[in-house]
């Protein structure tokens, strides 16, 4: 190859840098700025999420197929037999009701949780509250629980606090 060639070949090269640096750097100005944007979107996309699971409630040891085809009414009718009279404020209405996972298991499996979506978020504190002062209900086949219900970000920020929680109960 020509002596000349590749010098020409060289400039050409520095040349097509030169130009391209900027751009490049531009690029990586974008994806940085894209990044954060996808991190904000992602943290509002949780709290949104979080926000439409704040007046959920499990409950957990219900036998399968006792509600047969509303769980609204079944659950509704069965709190009001397990709690007192306080659960029969209006606060206290079931929005939806259903099993999680929503396909149904093989037998000698324990029975799904029920998430209930509650109307008000009184209703919600004030169940959850009589919950934790009675403790766990006897029902046909068992015991049944009930829980506040969260996202699963949630459920991991707070298992990180577990061994804390437990320190804390001992002392």
């Amino acid at each position: 190859m020509d002596h000349h060639k590749l010098v020409d070949r060289v400039e050409a090269t520095e040349t097509t840098l030169e130009e391209l640096q900027p751009v490049h750097q531009a690029l990586r100005t974008q994806v940085t700025h894209l990044s954060e944007r996808v991190q904000v979107l992602e943290r509002h996309a949780e709290d949104a999420e979080g926000r439409s699971w704040h007046n959920n409630i499990r409950i957990v040891g219900k036998p399968e197929g006792v509600e047969d085809t509303d769980a609204v009414t079944y659950l509704e009718t069965w709190l009001r037999t397990i709690m007192d009279e306080l659960l029969l404020t209006p606060f206290c209405a079931l929005k939806r009701a259903h099993r999680v996972p929503t396909c149904r298991i093989e037998l000698g499996r324990p029975p799904r949780p029920i998430v209930a979506k509650r109307l008000h978020y009184r209703g919600r504190d004030l169940l959850l509250q009589t919950a934790c002062e009675t403790g766990p209900f006897q029902v046909a086949g068992g015991r049944a629980t009930l829980f506040p219900d969260f996202t699963l970000v949630v459920q991991s920020r707070r298992a990180t606090f577990l061994g804390v929680k437990r320190a804390l109960r001992e002392e």
